[in-house]
């Protein structure tokens, strides 16, 4: 199999589709491959009210709000033994709502509009995935299973693996001290929807991701085992998947774009879950990509052009990321990863 793509995509998360879907829409030939087996378990449910508008113009919003049961205006923050509550915003219209949906029907809903656009998905599970370079260096497309896949640009949206800039040879920069997120699923109801606890050995998040079910994230300075429920959801009974860990040690990738690729979502960057805007990175940096990848096979931007808008883009939502959760976690954490 020797092909031609406009562009490829690895990883078909948020990330992925929302870059796939960009470019189909404007008549571009799209490659979408993803080596995870689906449905995946992912911290990071409750959508930032911002999304709406962003799901709206990939024409998902309808299906996304029908599968939304639980939509907040508020969230509760408890801090330093005092608890708030805090709205998301609001405009002429009322209050803005939070978007509260279980990650395997996003990655379905996502998908399937991808593939509406006529894009074509391939699992490849099985088969080996390394990167295809011209003689030169340059990132030419993918080899699968041992068969070259030519394409014009390369996107990775594969995840905190960043699976490109490893086949590069690029290390990350790393940004804070190790951490790991740890989450699991329990049959219950919440009476706020939003519940965020913090204090000076990490915190705690959560959420009524459905009428049913209840999602809880802790993030532990220090600790990387897997913990016990909490406390205030241990009358409840297991629901879903067993706790799970994830590595959330803030990160971004080496490179994040160059003169036929982009890094996009978890793979560009990671900051722990406390963020409360990873899905909606990963959207807006998957529209963001698949967009650059327009311009230029139309002709109205050069690929040295969009490359430099799109790193400065990327790196700007990265520091104020990692700025404002300096802050969340408090002064002496600030200290801790200030000097890492």
């Amino acid at each position: 199999m020797h092909l031609k793509y406009d562009m490829a995509v690895v990883g078909a998360g948020p990330a992925g589709t929302s870059a796939a879907i960009t470019a189909a829409s404007r008549g571009l030939r799209v490659l979408l491959l993803d080596r995870v087996r689906f449905p995946r378990l992912r911290p990071g449910e409750c959508l930032h009210p911002g999304i709406e508008p962003i799901f709206r113009e990939l024409r998902v919003w309808h299906a996304v709000a029908e599968a939304s049961a639980v939509r907040p205006e508020q969230r509760r923050v408890c801090w330093d033994g005092g608890s708030r509550l805090e709205s998301f915003g609001q405009d002429a219209k009322g209050g803005w709502r939070a978007v509260h949906i279980t990650r395997s029907v996003l990655d379905a809903i996502l998908l399937q509009r991808a593939r509406d656009m006529g894009v074509e998905y391939r699992q490849a599970r099985e088969e080996p995935l390394q990167l295809l370079r011209r003689s030169g260096g340059d990132v030419d497309g993918v080899i699968i299973g041992g068969a070259p896949v030519q394409c014009r640009y390369l996107v990775d949206a594969s995840g905190s693996g960043s699976w490109l800039n490893r086949q590069l040879g690029v290390a990350p920069q790393v940004c804070s001290p190790k951490l790991t997120a740890f989450c699991g699923y329990r049959e219950g109801h919440l009476e706020d929807a939003q519940r965020f606890y913090t204090g000076v050995d990490g915190w705690y998040w959560f959420a009524q991701v459905d009428t049913h079910t209840v999602n809880w994230t802790q993030v532990k300075y220090g600790v990387h085992t897997k913990p016990c429920v909490p406390a205030e959801l241990s009358g409840m009974p297991a629901a879903g998947p067993s706790v799970c860990g994830f590595d959330v040690t803030w990160r971004r990738a080496g490179t994040l774009a160059g003169q036929s690729y982009f890094v996009t979502g978890d793979a560009a960057f990671v900051l722990d879950p406390s963020a409360g805007n990873g899905v909606l990175h990963a959207v807006l940096s998957g529209i963001f990509a698949g967009e650059c990848v327009v311009a230029v096979t139309e002709g109205r931007e050069n690929h040295v052009s969009v490359q430099a808008l799109y790193h400065e883009w990327s790196s700007q939502w990265f520091d104020a990321g990692r700025k404002a959760l300096a802050g969340v976690h408090g002064q002496q954490w600030s200290h801790r990863i200030g000097a890492a």
